[in-house]
């Protein structure tokens, strides 16, 4: 399980603010494989799955909002630590980095470009650096 594998990676580093680093750090080890083997299994199971199979469906939904549920935690995370800003959108921040991961690697497979999942990475990252409390 892919979430249980960056899950892992997570759980390495020591402060919230470095736990969110992690991700886009992940995505970019594993971009050659993950493309060679088809792009995000998520991602595909969801296209695949949404108007042919519920319970397929169902299961995409399910790791999505663990995904979700696990960014929601270290954002809030942070805050209690007093590293990232009170006023960040926990939930905002989350879709966003799930939209811009999975647009990002869909684009990336489809057209061949690298480009298209570094660039996301890039925004997820200064997304995450412009919740960091500064001083």
């Amino acid at each position: 399980n892919l979430i249980f594998f960056m899950k892992h990676e997570i759980d390495k580093a020591e402060t919230p603010v470095e736990k969110l680093l992690t991700i886009p750090d992940f995505y970019r080890k594993l971009y050659h494989r993950m493309i060679s083997y088809g792009g995000c299994p998520i991602l595909n199971t969801a296209v695949e799955a949404d108007d042919t199979h519920k319970a397929l469906a169902g299961l995409a939904i399910e790791t999505i909002k663990l995904f979700k549920e696990v960014l929601i935690g270290l954002v809030n995370g942070g805050k209690e630590a007093g590293e990232i800003k009170p006023e960040a959108d926990a939930e905002t921040f989350a879709e966003t980095s799930l939209a811009l991961l999975e647009g990002g690697i869909m684009l990336s497979k489809l057209t061949g470009s690298k480009s298209y999942l570094m660039n996301s990475l890039s925004q997820l990252e200064s997304g995450i650096q412009a919740m960091v409390v500064i001083g």
